[in-house]
């Protein structure tokens, strides 16, 4: 890793970053009272009680409970128990009976009592802030009256999975009865510390608030019913799939799914969709899948359904940083441990850690002797550090961050169209339509980026990389960039962005479709377009030279990248259609993306100094983070992934940055007055 930024302190002072550091801190330590309600993440309203002298925080909901109504109208507990005839302990105990139902966090300090794992002692359920995190999500799908669904990625010994078993012992000891759960764990282990914690919270839940006797059911070891409230509890591992059969379970706890191996008899993916399928539809229904990420798995798949939005399941993840055992004090000056840091750690200080988080992150790195990749998967800061494999990462994260954060919605998703699908016709009236769920993304229409009318020498620049048409194939992807902002010394920007399956003649002509529909006819002037040409099909022979798409492609569209003729003799000029990708040529285009990369993360530290891209998906950029070098040498994806946007990214990129000329302005008479985009930083 490189040295930090002197700069950056600079452009931001000691005192600026001492300042926000006392602010984050005061996040982590803010004063939590689950009995009074302070600190609590659920909307809540003070109420105050003069006869008992009690302030209290309540949940919105408990406002609408009738006895909390009368209380609040008579105005002390005493006036409503005298409304109401009875005495004032039976008025407080109605009370809190009732808050129990709105107020997880109350009955949990009141009621559960949990083992320690660091002082190994019996102590009330309080709820530290990574799990108050995780509860706002739960009590936000409950309080709207749909199935609780999660997916929960964690980092470790922060409590998730003890949250979750008490939070559905809460559904059902106050919610619900005949309310049966299912807990499948890795391994039986891990199952039976489930079990533990409920017997642990039946064994001290206080009496004057109720009774949980566990007894067996139907003759089984590990699953239980819960007497009073006629509840199962259904324990096990998922190598021993058999005990989950013939019930019909209204709640299910998958541990650690991400470590489930599949078998010759056992498929994790079979066996989690079993699972699931018991569970209705119905309001307090869950579902937590939950794991430590190892490896591109189901649970992986799970994940990504959800953050996409393509799964009715709340992606939630609680990065180290947010966990406030996660700190160790600074042995030396605040000044002199942030002028040591180096680029992961300013990194780790843009997403929101604390100076003693970092100084804990250094320090836990080398008392465990982890490699970055241990210490990222083990500790993960992202997301998508958890799922990262063993290998070298290209792009460093900051950088990938830094890209990120140009990433936006499209202002249109569907695809391009002509007067036919292929041959010269098919690059007349072509036009950009909207489709749902279409192959192309667009964030600068042509219309808006005025490209038939600004007379501007070399300005589009497209990269196609053409995969296959099977379903485990290579996708076919085309990015389009405008080089318009780099006459105002600013950084090119990417228009559009075409992935999908199609045949590869069909796909080559939409290329050339999409830059149709950027050129400039009045001036004579067409996007450069570049194929990837390696994995072209041969079309036929002609004389000792093959032929591809491109053969028939380069009669109709003018301005097609060539590259001289590697079996040339001496020094004459011998054009080749397309982009061929070997060792040397794919690292030239992967470091020009990597370089690019770097001068946008520089920009950000005023340190800027070469061409920069401004990149508008949010899929490339997942990409950019599993793309890793191999143990061999060789770069690629991690297992289970593609990486067909990195390679057409990394081809346009290089086409924008190093091999055009620059663009210029032929007829600057014609130039209407413009506003500069990306002014943050000039070149010249």
């Amino acid at each position: 890793m490189k040295t930090g930024h002197p700069n950056v302190i600079m452009n931001k002072s000691i005192t600026e970053i001492l300042n926000e550091n006392s602010r984050r801190n005061s996040l982590l330590d803010a004063t939590y009272d689950p009995l009074r309600g302070i600190g609590s993440p659920l909307e809540r309203t003070k109420v105050w009680f003069p006869d008992v002298d009690m302030e209290l925080f309540l949940p919105n909901s408990m406002l609408e409970a009738e006895i909390t109504s009368i209380i609040l109208k008579a105005g002390t507990f005493k006036k409503a128990a005298a409304n109401l005839n009875i005495s004032v302990g039976k008025l407080f105990q109605l009370f809190i009976q009732e808050r129990f139902k709105h107020d997880f966090e109350f009955w949990a300090a009141m009621c559960v009592t949990i083992l320690n794992k660091d002082t190994f002692k019996h102590v009330p359920f309080i709820l530290r802030g990574a799990q108050r995190e995780l509860l706002y999500e739960l009590e936000e799908m409950r309080l709207r009256g749909v199935p609780i669904r999660v997916v929960l990625l964690k980092a470790r010994q922060w409590g998730g999975s003890t949250l979750v078993q008490i939070y559905m012992m809460w559904i059902q000891q106050i919610h619900r009865e005949n309310w049966h759960a299912a807990v499948c764990a890795q391994v039986d282990d891990a199952a039976k510390n489930i079990s533990n914690m409920y017997d642990t919270a039946a064994e001290h839940y206080p009496k004057v608030f109720g009774k949980i006797t566990f007894k067996p059911y139907k003759g089984s070891s590990k699953n239980r019913m819960s007497v009073e409230r006629k509840c199962v509890i259904g324990v096990g591992s998922y190598l021993n799939p058999d005990q989950f059969r013939s019930y019909n379970y209204a709640m299910a706890h998958l541990s650690e799914v991400g470590l489930w191996k599949d078998t010759e008899k056992i498929k994790a993916m079979n066996l989690v969709a079993s699972l699931k399928e018991t569970v209705p539809d119905q309001p307090y229904t869950l579902i937590v899948e939950e794991s430590t990420a190892k490896g591109l798995n189901y649970f992986h798949d799970s994940w990504q359904l959800a953050v996409s939005g393509k799964s009715r399941y709340k992606a939630v993840f609680i990065p180290w940083w947010k966990i406030d055992r996660c700190r160790t004090p600074l042995e030396i000056p605040a000044e002199d441990f942030i002028k040591s840091w180096e680029d992961y750690e300013w990194y780790l200080w843009e997403l929101g850690a604390t100076l003693e988080g970092i100084n804990w992150y250094r320090l836990h790195k080398a008392d465990k002797g982890y490699q970055d990749w241990e210490m990222m998967s083990e500790n993960p800061s992202t997301p998508e550090e958890a799922f990262q494999s063993s290998g070298q990462k290209v792009f460093p994260p900051n950088y990938v961050l830094a890209v990120r954060r140009h990433c936006i919605d499209p202002v249109l998703v569907g695809d391009v169209y002509g007067d036919a699908r292929l041959g010269k016709e098919a690059l007349n009236n072509v036009r950009i339509e909207e489709v749902h769920q279409g192959n192309l993304k667009v964030w600068k229409t042509p219309e808006e980026l005025q490209a038939a009318i600004l007379p501007i020498r070399y300005r589009f620049c497209g990269f196609a990389d053409i995969g296959g048409i099977s379903k485990n194939a290579d996708y076919s992807g085309f990015k389009l960039i405008d080089r318009e902002p780099m006459l105002y010394g600013n950084d090119p920007e990417v228009v559009l962005d075409w992935h999908g399956h199609l045949d590869q003649d069909l796909f080559a002509w939409k290329c050339a479709q999409l830059c149709m529909a950027y050129a400039n006819r009045e001036i004579n002037e067409f996007p450069l377009l570049a194929f990837e040409v390696q994995s072209l099909k041969k079309k036929g022979v002609e004389g000792n030279h093959s032929l591809t798409i491109l053969d028939e492609i380069k009669d109709d569209y003018p301005n097609i990248y060539t590259r001289n003729d590697q079996e040339k003799v001496g020094d004459e000029w011998i054009p080749k259609y397309g982009f061929h990708t070997n060792t040397k040529t794919k690292g030239l285009i992967i470091n020009a993306l990597r370089g690019s990369m770097r001068e946008i993360f520089r920009a950000e530290t005023g340190e800027q100094d070469d061409w920069g891209y401004i990149e508008h998906d949010t899929n490339a950029c997942d990409e950019f983070s599993w793309y890793e070098v191999k143990e061999n040498g060789e770069l690629g994806n991690i297992d289970g992934k593609h990486d067909d946007r990195v390679m057409y990214t990394a081809g346009a990129v290089w086409l924008a940055i190093k091999h055009m000329d620059l663009p210029k302005m032929i007829n600057t008479t014609r130039l209407p007055k413009r506003n500069t985009r990306n002014t943050s930083y000039a070149k010249f």
